[in-house]
């Protein structure tokens, strides 16, 4: 793995070390800490988060059961913070479905008008 790791980061140009030349400065570990980070910022269960970073220490670990809900609203809020590209869906109220459902019904009809009184401009438009 480790020469694996090198040789992308020589390829992308992120191969620098640390002042005292000791180290690279993006090391594997960076990513935990920075995972860790991410997860106590968003206020994520600190016993979940050590329970997914593979730490296995403490009773109070030993004891905690987290019903599938909770995992799941944990991980909801997890996801928010770890997405590199930003979110892959858009939650839109039903208001605002509802609006958008009207305004498409409404230039259905515009364009239905046009096509029966301007065809021609449909044409020019690129739009038939």
């Amino acid at each position: 793995f480790r020469e694996q790791y090198i040789s992308l980061l020589r390829r992308l140009g992120l191969d620098k070390k640390t002042p005292d030349g000791s180290a690279y400065q993006l090391h594997p570990h960076v990513f935990r800490k920075w995972y860790r980070t991410m997860l106590e910022s968003a206020g994520v269960n600190k016993l979940l988060i050590d329970l997914w970073m593979g730490h296995n220490s403490g009773i109070e670990k030993t004891y905690y059961l987290p019903t599938p809900e909770i995992v799941k609203m944990e991980f909801e809020k997890a996801d928010k913070v770890l997405r590199i590209f930003g979110p892959t869906y858009t939650t839109i109220t039903s208001e605002k479905a509802k609006a958008l459902e009207d305004a498409v019904k409404f230039y259905e009809k515009l364009m239905d008008h046009i096509a029966k009184k301007h065809p021609k401009l449909l044409k020019e438009l690129g739009l038939e």
